[in-house]
């Protein structure tokens, strides 16, 4: 039955989720969005799929439970009265619909779940029901509309009030299953099952497109937000700065387009921009966490560690476990000189994540600053044995050793690290006084340049 078959491929895509580390009970947004989750930054912005990848995905096992669950018993009594073909389109457009009519509402909520589309299956049978005359026993027709009307009510009650529900999903998928459920008539060769008719399933079809593309227009700041994400991770900032500047003139209570807008001017090494961007996205969304990292990050870059520390401290003081906050907190510390408790810092990012190179590369600066070149030589090796090809280890393996007094090795280690990256002058500058001051009494007293900080 059709039934078994969306109950058993939606629960495996939740067992792949969570086979890949994502937790059963409470997945963190993102991840759920990595997966295909609505969100309309990304949907507008012209991943379409989202809209029918979204209705398989679900926030913790109860979600997915209470879902399956209702489609279990819709799904079996929808099979009984229309046809496998049709149960399954309505199935289907009624969840593209509640994804329409949600990223409609609110394009910048992260939405996923069945719900709409079994809000959907319960519009189509109340259609049928109270409109068609079905097969069945009148006792059983009015203890199913009775079920039915029950289902709705109180789903929609309990939506209304309870925060985190996605009611326009179920608003969405409802009018479309009633739509359809209008729609299905007597099939020809079964008179016991309804089917849909072809022009019923075009012009619904249709609808949906339209409906799309009246909310890709109408958020349509929304939907340029994806453009410029995608101009991001395609190295382009100033074509996405010049496309989020426009944005944020339209919308400047958007708090994600002075994020990305702030991402742009960061990468284009404009970081008083960015900073000023970070502050304003701050502003209108103190919970985002990940605004509060970057606004960090672009204290940092311009030698401010202690508001980036307590940034960053705001961050963990709400996720513990944050572990691109703690990395951060190691830089901070460093660029402070307060070398212990960087260490501290990174012993409690590699709690979080084990194996980290950057970490491990981040204990060897805070050795090389507490001149302890031995710790920092392991450190080092250490990023590299999970990194063969990290840079900044490679570079301050260089360092380390020089700093221990040990030319010859130093030498070796430029050389070898020169053939990688032919283009750092600086590396190729420290070789050059390396071999200037080889021959020269004291001249291992003449100290390495370090590489411009993360």
């Amino acid at each position: 039955m059709t039934t078994y078959v969306l109950v058993g491929f939606t629960c495996a895509i939740f067992v792949l989720m969570t086979a890949t580390g994502i937790s059963p009970i409470s997945p963190d947004s993102q991840q759920v969005l990595n997966w295909g989750a609505n969100f309309g930054m990304m949907t507008l912005g012209g991943q379409w799929w989202r809209l029918l990848s979204s209705m398989f995905l679900h926030f913790g096992i109860l979600h997915l439970a209470f879902n399956m669950w209702c489609l279990w018993s819709l799904g079996i009594l929808s099979e009984k009265v229309m046809s496998r073909g049709s149960f399954l389109l309505l199935y289907l457009f009624s969840g593209l619909g509640g994804s329409i009519l949600s990223v409609a509402w609110h394009p910048m909520v992260i939405s996923a779940g069945a719900s709409g589309a079994i809000f959907g299956l319960a519009g189509g049978l109340a259609a049928l029901f109270y409109l068609k005359k079905v097969p069945m026993p009148e006792a059983a027709v009015q203890r199913t509309k009775g079920s039915i009307a029950i289902f709705v009510l109180y789903n929609m009650a309990y939506g209304a009030f309870k925060s985190g529900i996605d009611m326009a999903a179920h608003l969405g998928g409802l009018a479309t299953g009633l739509a359809l459920g209008a729609a299905l008539h007597e099939s020809e060769g079964n008179s016991r099952l309804r089917v849909l008719p072809l022009s019923a399933v075009a012009t619904v079809a249709v609808v949906l497109v339209g409906g799309a593309a009246l909310a890709s227009r109408v958020q349509g700041p929304i939907a340029d937000l994806g453009v410029a994400d995608r101009l991001l991770e395609s190295s382009q900032p100033e074509k996405a700065a010049e496309l989020l500047e426009k944005i944020v003139a339209q919308k400047p209570d958007l708090a994600a387009a002075h994020f990305l807008l702030g991402n742009a001017y960061l990468h284009s090494s404009k970081n008083d921009k960015a900073q000023a961007e970070f502050v304003k996205a701050v502003g209108l969304d103190n919970d985002n966490l990940a605004y509060k990292i970057n606004l960090g990050v672009a204290y940092l870059r311009m030698d401010q560690p202690n508001p980036a520390l307590t940034q960053f401290n705001q961050v963990l003081s709400k996720d513990p476990k944050n572990h691109s906050a703690q990395i951060n907190v190691a830089i901070a510390y460093n660029e402070l000189k307060e070398y212990d408790k960087s260490l501290a810092a990174i012993d409690k990012a590699l709690t979080i994540k084990t194996g980290d190179p950057k970490a491990y590369w981040l204990k060897g600066e805070a050795y090389l600053g507490k001149k302890e070149a031995g710790q920092a030589i392991a450190a080092f090796q250490t990023a590299l044995s999970f990194d063969g090809k990290y840079a900044s280890a490679q570079n301050g393996l260089c360092r380390a050793y020089w700093q221990q007094n040990n030319l010859e090795q130093a030498k070796g280690c430029y050389q070898k690290y020169l053939e990688q990256h032919p283009d750092d002058e600086l590396a190729r500058k420290n070789l050059d006084l390396l071999t200037q001051s080889s021959g020269r009494s004291g001249g291992a007293k003449i100290q390495p340049q370090s590489p411009a900080k993360p």
